[in-house]
């Protein structure tokens, strides 16, 4: 080969690529040495000279094997907890379903996304995420008897500048906000027990733009997601975004230009699709954010489709818009004036979670954290440490981000985040069980749990307003909705049981068409 093609290639190709040994004890840091070599691979290199064929072939060829070394290694975890009974056969498929189209996502739009973004997705969801912190993570639960949770939720302000019907933001006090200095403290607790995965919420937390871009600029090993409602998301904002790489934003939508609207007001539709088009435009991974209300259910559904577009909710959002993901909630009657006639139907709830598994058959990377109960592992609460926890702009500490309650001294300006974790509270509720995993919910699934810890842990409300078991109509409307609910649930667990094990759930199904909008 002539010098001149070495001197080509060993442009784009780092020394990052000179794999070491993989012994053992070198396992994580070997793979982050080639995960570090993968993200600065050039990936599209013009041309079609036979060198740039080559960088291009190979390119791909690294980032496939890293991306079934993470989906080995996840996959590797579920097997180990199948064999050993904390998750059953359907946990098991639906998880690895997941999995399989959240890599799947990732390899086939790569190309997509700006090369910073690339390199953050690798090293911190991936490496940082994954490998390093499983380290970090045994030794938390060699030393408490439980693992760490995956992530929590931080919301730095509840200011926001809308007012959407029914959100719980503005019931919090908005003068009040952690500093600077108490985020860092946050973040390097949560890295101390191996916690690389920060969502941010609020309130808006772009509101507080150049303290967020400062949080993210100097954390740059953690990963952030950002809920916003993209008011803010301009061409500089979506430049420093993707100068910084490790911020994916999960944009709030409602539905269409009518829905969306008739709930964050007008001129918003518009901002939202004008921010999204900035973030593809800019090489950044994003998503949508989507509450279910009682009067959306059927736009979800694709019933309903956009009047502009004719597109139904999925094809608008996803394919026409570009979002790589969408989360699911429900909406839960909590804080000032909770209104139960919000809240979707029982029947409604059921049929989201058998459309949205029907989805992810066929390659949309969709999540509804009320319905898809097989994705948190054992039949639990994700509430309380064990999956996540949420810190409001006081301190405290709360187990989810709509149960409003702490136990005294749960905040973190007086506890460390162990001690917190390690609390009689969320102790309490990490070793509660269920027979049904699409039901663990402590304020719609079994909202007679959350009265008696109400009384007994003399918990008190973090949002100002009156307890939500204080206010007998909410708590009647949640005791008949669960009883309902839970029924439903009921079936549709041994619906999955049975298709499971005869063998119903197909093997291929259209998950291969999952990337067709990135080519």
């Amino acid at each position: 080969m002539s010098p001149k093609i070495i001197n080509r290639v060993s442009e784009y190709f780092p020394s990052a690529l000179e794999f070491p040994e993989l012994l053992p004890r070198m396992k994580t840091a070997a793979t982050k040495h080639i995960a570090n070599g993968v993200a600065r691979l050039p990936y599209s290199v013009d041309g079609t000279d036979p060198v740039s064929k080559l960088l291009n072939h190979t390119s791909q060829s690294c980032l496939k094997g890293l991306m079934n070394l993470a989906k080995r290694s996840m996959e590797n975890r579920q097997r180990c907890s199948l064999a050993k009974g904390r998750i059953n056969a359907v946990q098991y498929q639906q998880r690895l379903e997941f999995l399989s189209i959240l890599f799947g996502v990732i390899e086939e739009g790569f190309l997509k996304l700006n090369p910073k973004v690339r390199k953050a997705i690798v090293n911190n969801l991936i490496i940082n995420n994954m490998e390093v912190a499983t380290l970090k993570k045994r030794e938390f639960e060699k030393k408490y008897g439980y693992p760490p949770p995956a992530l929590f939720v931080i919301s730095p302000t509840m200011a926001c500048n809308l007012k959407c019907t029914g959100c719980y933001a503005y019931m919090y006090d908005r003068n009040k906000g952690l500093n600077n200095e108490t985020i860092d403290d946050i973040l390097n607790q949560g890295k101390d027990i191996g916690i690389y995965f920060v969502t941010v919420s609020g309130g808006e937390p772009f509101l507080r733009k150049d303290d967020m871009l400062r949080m993210v600029r100097k954390h740059n090993d953690i990963y952030f997601l950002f809920y916003t409602n993209a008011t803010f998301i301009d061409e500089d904002l979506a430049k420093e975004m993707a100068e910084l790489g490790n911020i994916t934003a999960a944009i709030s939508v409602e539905g269409f230009r009518r829905e969306t609207e008739a709930r964050r007001g007008k001129g918003v539709h518009d901002k939202i699709l004008k921010a999204m088009n900035l973030l593809r435009e800019n090489g950044i991974f994003y998503g949508f954010s989507f509450t279910a209300v009682r009067n959306n259910h059927d736009v979800l559904l694709g019933r309903v489709r956009d009047e502009e577009t004719g597109k139904d909710f999925i094809q608008y959002w996803m394919d026409e818009q570009g979002c790589w993901y969408g989360w699911i909630f429900n909406y839960i009657p909590t804080g000032r004036n909770p209104d139960m006639s919000l809240m979707p139907a029982p029947q409604q709830t059921d049929e989201r979670g058998r459309f949205v598994k029907e989805l992810r058959s066929k390659g949309y990377l969709v999540t509804d954290f009320w319905t898809d109960g097989y994705l948190s592992g054992e039949s639990v609460c994700i509430a309380g440490g064990r999956n996540y926890f949420h810190i409001t702009p006081g301190g405290d500490v709360e187990p989810c981000v709509f149960a409003h309650y702490s136990a005294p001294g749960n905040n973190i300006k007086e506890r460390s985040l162990v001690d917190i974790l390690n609390s009689d509270y969320f102790r309490k509720i990490r070793e509660r069980r269920f027979d049904n995993p699409l039901g663990p919910c402590m304020l719609i699934h079994h909202p007679e749990l959350l009265r008696q810890d109400y009384e007994e842990f003399d918990l008190r409300e973090t949002d100002g307003e009156p307890a939500m078991v204080a206010d007998a109509e909410v708590m009647k409307g949640l005791d008949e909705w669960s009883q309902e609910y839970r029924y439903l649930a009921d079936a549709e667990n041994r619906r999955l049981a049975i298709k499971r094990e005869f063998g119903l759930d197909g093997g291929k199904t259209e998950r291969r068409r999952r990337c067709e909008r990135w080519k």
